[in-house]
């Protein structure tokens, strides 16, 4: 009884991707265009420190 309720569990699992969730893309395009913008400034203040 115990291996079924756990094949049954592992069967519910959905894993969310950003090609079968657009909130999903939207919210990692987000994140990623804010990491870039970050990553970009901060070689530009270490740019003019050098």
């Amino acid at each position: 009884m115990e291996k079924n309720s756990r094949q049954h569990a592992e069967q519910d699992k959905k894993y969310l991707t950003s090609k079968n969730s657009p909130e999903l893309k939207k919210a990692m395009d987000k994140i990623s265009a804010e990491l870039l913008k970050r990553n970009k400034n901060l070689y530009r203040r270490l740019a003019n420190k050098c």
